[in-house]
């Protein structure tokens, strides 16, 4: 793995890299960190709403890379239509792993993370 500037940090845009990180946080996180007066990244605790939004935006952006349908999806995941719908609504039950991770499969995309 290639590190920039001497740092720990991998530059090849991986999930670990912080500035991905960042990117995969919802603004409306950032906006309740700032109200408490909460200045820096680390600070900052992602609600399950704010996961519900980042896994749907990367879930659609994913979507559209491949020009892939929700039936698609379900096809390639096994998931009923009406979950995918509502991981695309930003409402579905998303403690369980499972699911994201045949998402994460038929959609070559890193969702747990999250």
């Amino acid at each position: 793995m290639n590190y920039s500037h001497g740092k720990n940090t991998p530059s090849d845009g991986s999930p670990s890299d912080p500035l991905n990180q960042l990117t995969a946080v919802p603004r409306e996180a950032f906006q309740r960190a700032i109200a408490q007066s909460k200045d820096v990244g680390e600070s900052l605790i992602m609600t399950m709403e704010d996961s519900q939004i980042a896994i749907a935006w990367a879930v659609q952006e994913a979507m559209s890379r491949l020009e892939m349908s929700v039936y698609r999806l379900h096809e390639l995941t096994g998931l009923e239509c009406d979950f995918i719908d509502q991981i695309l609504e930003s409402s579905a039950d998303i403690s369980d792993s499972e699911p994201i991770s045949k998402l994460e499969g038929a959609l070559g995309v890193r969702l747990n993370h999250l």
